[in-house]
């Protein structure tokens, strides 16, 4: 009305009011960027491969169906995720040890060992090169055309559809004249052995020669037959010599190169001059036997004694033990997997998978995850005591110019959808409810200085518990606060608990706030909960379950659960790693979790899994987003982790056709989880007989009688 009121005001002087207003709200509201830790130095991320341990590990390759391959020293080892296949000479590889493996579009499989080159396909392996005699293979391509690239003890081998082709040194073409083969003369002073080939993104060839020098073939120039098809690069070019080097490009159409021995450097070459860089001589990244370009243009360098580099520009990071789990001794091979995985292959040793995806594991440093809105909005707490929104595309900060407390400390929703804050403000207990765009603050000077906990009930109310440490000399009474939408309400001492750490509403309407003991609230009278014993002491959570089931954490006297009739406690006896239990929550398939001082438990309705994700969490919180994620607080951040819902495979490995009197047997057996996303040793079993009950608790015990 005001506004309608001044219209005749002038017109520019509304139109600046506007835009000051708006000024003012676009300054308020602020962007953020979350800190992303660095997923490397994640050990859940790290899986490692013993089976390949003691078989001589060279090499490793993807095929198309995503399956891996290693080359070792008497064949091959393929890996589908969750099956082991071997394939020996016994099964048609020419020679061994596989030092060279390639996966080609076709779906063949080709391995290179210091007699030749072989194929899968169609099930079955086929000796490809050479007809007659030895050759010893390095390494392994398919280029753009279709067409496999070798390197071999007698130069540079092309198979392609039409002919084979050696691009040799003159005398080596006239001693080898055997081959059913075409032969392409190296320029003058080449030395034949070529230990790497390179396709370029310009189709241009490049190989690098046992010794150090680089060659680069242009093909589209050899066909007018000039002789610059050829380019040889040397020391004197500014190549940083070393043995057996390896290839690679960055996006930047820049040429990369590393070797083996422990003479060069990391060598840059731009299209016109060579460069290298990289740590003084007698670093590790002076020998490096592998390099690898993945999607987002990282170089990783393979080092000496099991160091790893990613390079980014002019940024170096150096990862090895014991802050990642990288094999021993030289990391010979390395691979982008097709699912974003980075596999890191030690030389005689065993492969390692890097999870470097966002799909299972997603950590955010300086914010702690508190809930999500219908609109699928993420919200959290900053370190900076602000509040970030995170709506699937772009993080906003929310703070006191927004109409925030200065020191928030929980948000909550509300079942009708509503968002609230609670916190402080001047050392004085606040709560604030979120209209969209602003928050509107309201003080609590007789509740107490701070607001720690607060809770959305079932019937539309939201509670908010006193700070446990309230000062009655400021006027602070402690107790709960309730808003039912239209009206609060202050329950106070000593009819109401002095604080809650958790409060949760049952179907009957009764309310549950666990402190120092537990209360029960029926809407009019407030009743302190004397029986079982373990719940007269410290409760640190609550939940109420799908089937109505009141949960009780609490500090040193693990779980209960009332069905309304009668409690039931759980503790380690039952398989919980700890008495001490923080948190509980029961997450969208059913089943309870529980966050205790020694680890995260999960109960399926029947038995506890003890450890049922790895020990690297601090577990004071745990909450499930609505995608059905898993959110972990950790020191420094969130940690999102989206449950695995695939079972392992499981097989019985050991068992007898019949049972004699008096009825003992014995069983084995063993579970595989997908990629060892569950390490073997760490997979949880239970068992029945017959159809009966399955075994009370879990264990990791393969065996039975």
């Amino acid at each position: 009305m005001r506004s309608h009121a001044r219209f005749s005001i002038k017109t520019v002087t509304l139109t600046c009011c506007l835009l000051a207003l708006l000024a003012t709200e676009c300054r308020a509201v602020r962007p953020y960027e979350p800190v992303q830790p660095d997923p490397v130095l994640e050990p859940w991320r790290w899986r490692s491969f013993p089976e390949l341990k003691g078989l001589g590990l060279q090499c490793l390759a993807e095929d198309g169906d995503g399956r891996m391959w290693f080359g070792v020293d008497d064949g091959v080892r393929v890996y589908d995720g969750t099956v082991w296949v071997t394939h020996t000479t016994e099964d048609g590889i020419i020679g061994a040890p596989v030092q060279a493996l390639y996966a080609t579009r076709d779906g063949s499989v080709y391995a290179g060992t210091p007699l030749g080159i072989s194929r899968f396909s169609d099930g079955k392996w086929d000796h490809v090169f050479p007809e007659a005699g030895a050759y010893e293979v390095f390494g392994l391509i398919e280029t753009a055309d279709g067409s496999l690239w070798a390197g071999t003890s007698l130069g540079a081998l092309h198979l392609s559809h039409e002919q084979t082709t050696i691009y040799t040194t003159d005398s080596l073409r006239i001693a080898r004249q055997e081959l059913d083969v075409s032969f392409v003369v190296l320029p003058e002073g080449v030395g034949p052995q070529v230990y790497d080939v390179f396709e370029e993104a310009e189709g241009r060839m490049w190989f690098g020669l046992y010794s150090g020098e680089i060659l680069r073939y242009d093909t589209g120039v050899a066909e007018t037959g000039t002789v610059e098809s050829w380019r040889l690069y040397t020391a004197e070019d500014g190549l940083s010599i070393g043995d057996m080097p390896r290839i690679a490009q960055t996006p930047d159409q820049v040429i990369w190169t590393v070797s083996r021995s422990g003479n060069g450097r990391v060598n840059r070459f731009d299209g016109q001059a060579w460069t290298h860089d990289g740590p003084q001589e007698g670093s590790s990244l002076n020998s490096m036997p592998s390099i690898l370009v993945t999607r987002d243009g990282t170089r990783w360098v393979g080092s000496h004694w099991s160091h790893l580099y990613a390079i980014q520009d002019t940024s170096v990071i150096d990862y090895h033990a014991p802050d990642v789990p990288t094999p021993p001794g030289r990391l010979i091979d390395l691979l982008e997997a097709s699912d974003g995985a980075l596999w890191v292959a030690g030389l005689r040793q065993e492969a390692l998978r890097l999870d470097l995806g966002a799909s299972r594991w997603t950590a955010y440093n300086g914010v702690r995850f508190q809930c999500d809105t219908s609109d699928g909005s993420l919200w959290f707490l900053t370190r900076d005591d602000g509040v970030v929104r995170y709506d699937g595309t772009t993080w906003t900060r929310y703070g006191v110019e927004d109409g925030l407390m200065d020191v928030p400390q929980t948000l909550i929703v509300s079942a009708t959808g509503v968002l609230w804050a609670a916190g402080s403000q001047d050392s004085t207990a606040v709560t604030a409810r979120f209209d969209g765009t602003r928050w509107s603050v309201e003080t609590h000077p007789e509740l107490s200085s701070n607001i720690y906990v607060g809770y959305g009930a079932p019937d539309g109310s939201v509670w908010f518990s006193s700070w446990v440490s309230y000062i009655p000399e400021r006027g602070q009474l402690g107790g709960l606060l309730r808003f039912n939408g239209q009206t609060r309400t202050h329950f106070v001492p000593p009819e109401a608990p002095d604080a809650a750490y958790g409060i949760t509403q049952t179907s009957d309407g009764s309310f549950w706030p666990g402190g120092y003991g537990l209360h029960r609230f029926d809407g009019k009278t407030w009743m302190p909960i004397t029986e079982p014993e373990g719940i007269t002491s410290y409760v640190e959570d609550l939940f109420t379950s799908d089937e109505d089931d009141l949960w009780v954490a609490t500090r040193q006297d693990g779980l209960f659960r009332f069905d309304g009739q009668t409690w039931r406690q759980f503790t380690e006896r039952d398989g919980l790693p700890s008495n001490s239990v923080w948190e509980i929550l029961q997450t969208e398939d059913g089943s309870m979790w529980a966050a205790t001082a020694d680890g995260i438990s999960r109960f399926d309705g029947l038995s506890w899994t003890t450890q049922a994700l790895p020990s690297v969490f601090d577990t004071r919180y745990l909450l499930q987003s609505r995608d059905g994620a898993l959110w972990f607080w950790r020191p420094g951040g969130s940690l999102r982790y989206m449950p695995d819902v695939d079972p392992p495979e499981t097989e019985i490995t050991l068992s007898v056709a019949q049972v004699s009197q008096p009825g003992n047997t014995a069983l084995a057996w063993r579970g595989v989880d997908p990629w060892n996303d569950t390490p073997e040793e760490e997979i949880q079993y239970a068992w029945r007989l017959d159809g009966g009950a399955w075994s009370a608790t879990p264990t990791r015990r393969t065996t039975s009688s």
